[in-house]
């Protein structure tokens, strides 16, 4: 699974003619909505992809999603435990 979040993020990769690296994403520009969406998109599609390997699956159902802003941080998404 360490290697499926890897291609995710991967940062540095050839493009262009002129062999220079450029990242994939530009996660400095990203907006709170952006990362929100991101780590969303991470989620689903580790969930997806691991349904078809051959062993139990450790990612899926509702996520989470905790903000660490500079100045505060707070639940943008949070399911309720009942036991």
């Amino acid at each position: 699974m360490k290697a499926l979040l890897f291609c995710l993020v991967e940062l540095p990769t050839l493009s262009g003619d002129d062999s220079s690296f450029k990242p994939k994403y530009n996660f400095r520009h990203f907006t709170l909505q952006d990362a929100v969406e991101f780590a969303k998109y991470a989620v689903e599609i580790t969930a997806k992809t691991l349904y078809f390997y051959d062993e139990p699956s450790s990612v899926g159902g509702a996520t989470d999603i905790f903000a660490i802003l500079p100045d505060e941080s707070r639940w943008l998404a949070k399911k309720e435990l009942h036991g």
